[in-house]
């Protein structure tokens, strides 16, 4: 156990990430138990109407049409709130000013928002043109989907939104 304290002591970062990826997992068991939900309940009857605006292409039956635009958009949504509130008090530990941070969480979680709710659409029709069961295309999409939301969400929180404050970090001289 001392080689694992240790390890962490000497990569700050490195294990900043481990974490930040473990605690994701709450937004992505809200994300997907949402999707799922979503997309075999809630919206299912809207699996017929085709939707396309702007980026969002929702239009073929792999993309489960406007179920599929609703579904994608809240379930991210609730993914995002959740990963806000874990990310801040777990991995990023931070006392950044909520009236500051929540902006731009806000900013970026619209940016995630509109990459995810307009990749699906693509990625689903790229997934059963590879052969994946119409029946996983919409767990395939999104998975794809949260591996993009890792790379913009931390790095975002970690340098932008939830930044360390430098006047409370220790510093170990061996």
């Amino acid at each position: 156990m001392s080689h694992i304290k240790k390890w962490i002591s000497s990569h700050p970062g490195s294990w900043q990430f481990i974490k930040f990826n473990i605690f994701a997992n709450f937004a992505t068991v809200a994300n997907f138990v949402s999707m799922w939900i979503f997309t075999t309940f809630i919206f299912k009857g809207l699996s017929d109407i085709p939707f396309k605006f702007w980026l969002f292409d929702y239009t073929t039956p792999e993309s489960l049409m406007l179920t599929g635009f609703i579904s994608f958009l809240l379930a991210t949504t609730i993914g995002q709130i959740v990963n806000y509130i874990v990310q801040r008090k777990v991995t990023f530990k931070s006392n950044a000013d909520f009236s500051k941070s929540i902006p731009k969480y806000i900013v970026m979680v619209i940016a995630i928002v509109i990459i995810s709710t307009a990749l699906p659409g693509k990625s689903q029709e790229m997934l059963a043109h590879i052969g994946l069961p119409e029946s996983i295309l919409p767990f395939g999409a999104n998975l794809i989907n949260l591996v993009v939301q890792v790379v913009i969400s931390f790095t975002a929180m970690k340098y932008f939104i939830l930044p360390e404050d430098k006047s409370k970090v220790q510093v170990n001289v061996e």
